[in-house]
């Protein structure tokens, strides 16, 4: 099983944000989450930025044989900035090992792709 994560940049102005500025809490997504937390398990909706986005997937995610949670690709403009999407990754999903892969189109970069 794996994940592949795609969420809206934000539109065309994600490239207002400058070169190597765009990070997973550049990322809103509007969604109707199931409250589990609660004894009336309301539905309430509440925007999600790109982090919880992670977390949320990768609780999702089976555990490996060796404990780390793997199988996870999260597709992002070509501006992120790698170092801030680590931190993030580290912090907020425990993930200690990713690997970037970028995508050339006619000699211009044009998106990351990020493993975990």
């Amino acid at each position: 099983d794996g994940v592949f994560l795609s969420p809206p940049w934000g539109g065309s102005g994600y490239e207002k944000i400058g070169p190597c500025h765009f990070d997973l809490s550049c990322i809103t997504v509007d969604s109707t989450l199931n409250d589990m937390n609660t004894a009336t398990n309301l539905v309430k909706e509440q925007p999600v930025d790109g982090q919880e986005l992670l977390r949320l997937a990768c609780r999702a995610l089976p555990t490996t044989t060796s404990g780390s949670q793997r199988r996870l690709a999260y597709f992002l403009p070509r501006n992120t900035n790698g170092l801030m999407v680590a931190q993030s990754a580290h912090s907020v999903a425990g993930l200690k090992a990713l690997e970037f892969e970028q995508q050339y189109l006619c000699s211009k970069l044009k998106t990351i792709t990020i493993y975990a």
